[in-house]
């Protein structure tokens, strides 16, 4: 088997799962957030962030398990944060049984575990016979259910890779959004959009814009640039039920040893149709500590109202602030052909005259995008990242204003 060794001691190995081709984002946002993280007594650790390793899918790192563990406050883009456990070769299953005993110590953070097996271009492809070679060695209870302690094993090309979770449930859940919409957004796909946007924009800056969402949904936009430099400490995590977690990671005081973090906006704005939505909105940022007695001091406009009508009342923007859009419009058949891409971009700027627009399209409308760039009312087209929203391709454009005369 093989022993990571940093010095002396031993030094954990993370992998930060990712989407697809967020990799090198997640590497810029770990760069952004590693100097807030804590040792063990609560102060700031002052170690150089350590070698990433990029690998699809995700980040591989070496770090003190205190740092690692505090990934998943922090890290809007990650799926979930694995402890390595081992990793070594195997060509039979007597091998195998063996290898696995040797990481037993190290592997009970609970009585009983559930089993994430994968096996690919190896002797030992069955998943099942590995599932049961693991409870042979470790004698350890295998269960079901989401509140169970999960265990990764990945067999590939005869390595077997051993990893322990320390998320839980996947970091997309945030802990606030209980209700949703037909088609919602995953808020590590929302926090993904909104990095785009900022992009060299300092956070200084930001307290000069007004963030816009026309077509909110259930507000995932909104409290995504509301959260996004600040540590998520609202949910749970797997690893602070293990019998070892540090201390510091479950004391109720935890919050406050971390620095106060400013808004990133001056204003969040959120506009739909559905006042059905609308409530929900309102009830998922109310949970979010965006609304509501105990609200954060950031000022949030909500209000019903279809950008597709006439009035222009609904959308006033404010004459103090400069605006910024970002909405994820439906795909397809979904935006009626007379109320396609485009009309829907020409209507956000009538209605706002917006200094930056990102849009959160399909493989079709940014066709039509990049096609008509005559109809887009001089705005000009400065990105486009393309990724996978729940296995459909799509782009996000983000499109200036500020050379628009």
């Amino acid at each position: 088997m093989e022993i990571w060794k940093y010095g002396n001691k031993a030094m954990p190995i993370f992998f930060v799962s990712t989407q697809p081709g967020f990799e090198e984002e997640l590497c810029q946002e770990l760069q952004e957030f590693w100097p807030y993280l804590l040792n063990k007594e609560a102060k700031p650790h002052g170690i150089a962030l350590p070698e990433v390793k990029v690998i699809e899918g995700g980040i591989e790192l070496t770090v003190d398990e205190i740092l690692g563990l505090q990934i998943n406050f922090f890290s809007k883009l990650a799926g979930r944060v694995l402890l390595r456990l081992g990793t070594f070769r195997a060509r039979d299953f007597a091998e195998l049984e063996f290898q696995f005993r040797q990481m037993k110590g190290q592997l009970l953070r609970s009585e009983s575990v559930r089993l994430e097996v994968t096996a690919s271009q190896s002797r030992l492809n069955n998943e099942k016979r590995l599932a049961e070679s693991f409870s042979n060695a470790t004698k350890v209870k295998i269960l079901d259910g989401d509140d169970v302690q999960r265990i990764y094993i990945r067999m590939f090309d005869d390595q077997c890779t051993v990893s322990l979770d320390t998320s839980g449930e996947h970091l997309h859940f945030r802990g606030y959004r209980l209700e949703q919409g037909e088609a919602p957004l995953r808020e590590t796909i929302a926090s993904f959009c909104l990095r785009k946007m900022l992009s060299s924009t300092g956070a200084a800056e930001t307290q000069k814009i007004s963030l816009l969402d026309p077509m909110m949904g259930s507000g995932t936009f909104l409290v995504e640039a509301a959260d996004l430099y600040r540590p998520n400490l609202r949910r749970s995590y797997a690893f602070m039920g293990w019998k070892n977690c540090p201390a510091l990671m479950k004391s109720p005081s935890l919050a406050a040893n971390y620095p106060i973090f400013p808004r990133l906006f001056a204003k969040l704005v959120g506009r739909d149709q559905s006042e059905k939505m609308l409530e929900i909105s309102r009830r998922n940022l109310q949970r979010a500590g965006l609304l509501g007695d105990l609200a954060r001091p950031m000022v949030v406009d909500l209000a019903a109202a279809d950008i597709f009508s006439e009035a222009a009342s609904e959308f006033a923007a404010d004459q103090d602030l400069r605006t910024w859009v970002l909405s994820n419009p439906p795909y397809g058949n979904r935006l009626p052909s007379d109320r396609g891409i485009i009309h829907y971009l020409q209507q956000i700027v009538r209605k706002f005259n917006p200094e930056k627009i990102g849009l959160l399209v399909d493989s079709q409308q940014m066709k039509d995008l990049v096609s008509q760039k005559k109809h887009l009312n001089g705005l000009t087209i400065i990105s486009e990242n393309k990724f996978r929203n729940g296995g459909l391709p799509v782009s996000l454009m983000i499109l200036s204003a500020v050379d628009r005369t």
